[in-house]
C-alpha cells in the first residue's frame, strides 16, 4: 500500500498498521500487487477520524442478582440468618453493572465496591467484580444496621474518569 506520497507503509497479503500511520483526514491508498511479470493497482478513497474525545462510564446500577432487576436507593434485605465469631450477619451477594462507551460492559477490577458500615467505618466487604459475596453484620445490641453500598465504575483508558452509585441497605435482628 502507498502513501499519497508514494512511500509504502505496508507490504503482504494483510497488513495491520498501528493508529497515527495516517493522520486524520481524506487519503488515497493505492493497492498494488505483482506475480513479478504483471502489477495491477487499485485506489481508494478514505477518511480517517481523529480519536474521539474518551468519555466517562455510564449506566452504573447496582441490581437483584436473581431478576437483574435495577434496584431502588434503598432496600431491607430481612433479618439476620448466621452468626460466627464476629457476630450476627446476612450473607448476600451484591450485583452490579456499567457501560464503558467506547469498549462496552465492564468486568472485573474496573468495577470496585465500597461498602460503609452505620459507624462509618469501611467493612472487609469491599472488592472488585461484577458480584460481590458480602456479610453485613448487626453490632450486638442493635436491632438493624443500614450499610452504604457504592459501586464505582473506573474507565478503560482513564482511571481518573470515573462514575459511582451509592444505595443503601439494611439488614435487622430480632431485638
Amino acid at each position: 500500500m502507498l502513501q499519497p506520497s508514494g512511500r509504502v507503509f505496508a507490504t503482504a497479503h494483510t497488513s495491520i498498521n498501528a493508529g497515527g500511520t495516517l493522520s486524520p483526514g481524506a487519503h488515497t491508498i493505492t493497492f498494488e500487487g505483482t506475480d513479478g511479470e504483471s502489477t495491477v493497482s487499485d485506489t481508494v478513497g478514505i477518511v480517517v477520524n481523529a480519536d474521539p474525545v474518551n468519555l466517562p462510564p455510564r449506566d452504573v446500577e447496582i441490581h437483584d442478582p436473581d431478576s437483574g432487576d435495577a434496584w431502588p436507593s434503598a432496600i431491607d434485605i430481612g433479618l439476620v440468618d448466621e452468626n460466627d465469631a464476629m457476630g450476627d450477619f446476612k450473607r448476600f451477594n451484591l450485583c452490579g453493572r456499567a457501560t464503558d462507551p467506547e469498549f462496552g460492559n465492564f468486568t472485573g477490577t474496573s468495577l470496585e465496591w465500597t461498602i460503609t458500615s452505620p459507624t462509618g467505618t469501611s467493612v472487609p466487604a469491599s472488592g472488585t467484580g461484577t458480584v460481590l459475596p458480602v456479610k453485613l453484620y448487626v453490632d450486638s445490641g442493635q436491632s438493624a444496621a443500614t450499610f452504604t453500598v457504592t459501586l464505582t465504575a473506573i474507565d478503560t483508558d482513564d482511571d481518573t474518569l470515573r462514575t459511582s452509585k451509592s444505595m443503601l441497605i439494611t439488614v435487622r435482628t430480632l431485638i
